[in-house]
């Protein structure tokens, strides 16, 4: 998911006790050797900026808060409080102006949400038929009407449709087949596995738990359980 996907309600529930373990695997993975090679140069770039961000004041002299907490705290309460972009906005703005020249505050809301999510996961957005028929992909990707009930796949513009919501990734031929047509009734979202694979790997000690259960775990062959593993189930 890219930074900008990243709802409120997802930015409420990340709290701080969940930073270091973060920043601390992320800066685990930038000394491993076998992390090279899972991410581009661009990637590691913002993964260094974030273990960075980590360690850096919000001002000079701050001591309480890094440039990566403030920022949460400060998306947080926007969360909590319903505040809308614009006001949020405007409040980067103020406390840009009142806090000693070259703080670390962020100056927009896209940039607040990259600083504690520097990397999203490839993700697919799919068409899907109002009625969970079928997904509009493969021999369905062509087709504007749900072959099992026949429901619209797009909403119609005059009924409220924005002709360019969920649209971004379809291809162009399907984009411009209809001007007059909104986004699509539903979309499904899918993370393919394997980039979600290669960063649960991407660090030695993070690898070692996750293969431990064939490397090792202690086998019994006295028809006793040890582990749920050994179960027939």
């Amino acid at each position: 998911m890219r930074p900008e996907d990243m709802t409120d309600q997802e930015v409420t529930g990340f709290n701080n006790d969940d930073l270091l373990p973060r920043v601390n695997n992320v800066d685990q993975m930038l000394r491993d050797v076998e992390f090279q090679g899972v991410y581009t140069s661009s990637e590691l770039s913002r993964l260094k900026q974030f273990v960075e961000d980590s360690k850096k004041p919000l001002y000079l002299g701050c001591h309480k808060y890094s440039r990566l907490s403030g920022d949460l705290k400060l998306l947080q309460l926007k969360a909590s409080h319903g505040w809308t972009d614009k006001s949020f906005k405007q409040l980067l703005d103020l406390l840009r102006d009142m806090l000693p020249e070259g703080n670390q505050v962020a100056g927009s809301i896209y940039e607040a949400k990259k600083i504690i999510c520097p990397l999203g996961l490839e993700v697919e957005r799919i068409h899907a038929c109002k009625n969970s028929c079928v997904l509009f992909r493969g021999e369905y990707e062509d087709l504007d009407n749900c072959p099992k009930c026949g429901f619209d796949r797009f909403k119609r513009a005059k009924d409220g449709g924005d002709n360019n919501a969920e649209d971004g990734n379809e291809p162009e031929e399907i984009r411009g087949r209809k001007g007059d047509r909104g986004g699509p009734v539903r979309v499904a979202w899918y993370f393919p596995i394997i980039p979600r694979l290669k960063r649960m790997f991407a660090t030695r000690k993070e690898a070692q738990l996750l293969r431990w259960n064939k490397e090792g775990r202690k086998k019994t062959d006295n028809g006793k359980l040890r582990h749920p593993a050994d179960a027939a189930q």
